[in-house]
């Protein structure tokens, strides 16, 4: 038995669990923070949103941490997936393209399509978070 092992495959499949259990896990139990209607847990809420980052020079906040890198993440897999179904639709015009290869190309453009929606549902979870947590650390200030 043979083992391919390939750096790119491992780290993208790395970084696909991470945002559809890491990432969109912790937008999601900061939304139901926020959304609770109990003031001290929305205050908990909003102290992690607003908790501030800072890597090298930048500076950001624990959402923008979040949302910048799901929605590059996003449009990547967007850009990916278009690339991947033209060629998939070109091989599929091409009578000589084995069908073991078309199943393959089809494979690929299913996953693209798969991780777009994941990395679409985390940048709109994570926009209303940043939206929440504006909005509750306003009402609470009146």
């Amino acid at each position: 038995l043979c083992c391919q092992f390939s750096l790119a495959g491992f780290s993208m499949w790395t970084g696909m669990t991470m945002v559809a259990y890491g990432v969109t896990g912790v937008g999601s139990a900061l939304c139901i923070l926020l959304l609770s209607g109990v003031a001290a847990v929305e205050r908990i809420g909003v102290s992690l949103c607003s908790a501030k980052v800072e890597i090298g020079p930048l500076k950001t906040t624990v959402t923008g941490l979040c949302f910048v890198p799901v929605c590059g993440l996003l449009i990547q897999e967007f850009m990916a997936g278009h690339s991947h179904r033209s060629a998939w639709q070109e091989a599929k015009a091409n009578a000589r393209v084995p069908q073991d290869r078309l199943m393959e190309m089809r494979t690929q453009v299913w996953r693209h399509e798969r991780n777009f929606w994941i990395f679409a549902i985390a940048t709109t979870l994570w926009f209303v978070v940043w939206r929440l947590s504006s909005i509750v650390r306003r009402a609470r200030s009146d």
